[in-house]
């Protein structure tokens, strides 16, 4: 199975983008929140590769034949 790691990443105090963008959505005096995903969430997502939507669509329509 394919698989893949990465060194986590250690924020500095207050630096965190990806609880920055969290943050963001529930300033705005919204109802709902947003659910925002950023690049560095999905960076150091481990989980199944095939099942990755991100991935899937650089495949397919961003770089559908790499060697050409």
């Amino acid at each position: 199975d394919p698989a893949s790691q990465s060194t986590p990443i250690r924020w500095k105090e207050g630096a965190d983008l990806t609880k920055r963008a969290k943050n963001k959505a529930q300033m705005k005096g919204r109802k709902r929140t947003l659910c925002h995903r950023s690049f560095f969430e999905w960076f150091t997502d481990h989980g199944d590769p095939s099942s990755d939507e991100i991935a899937e669509l650089i495949k397919d329509d961003m770089w559908p034949n790499p060697l050409q």
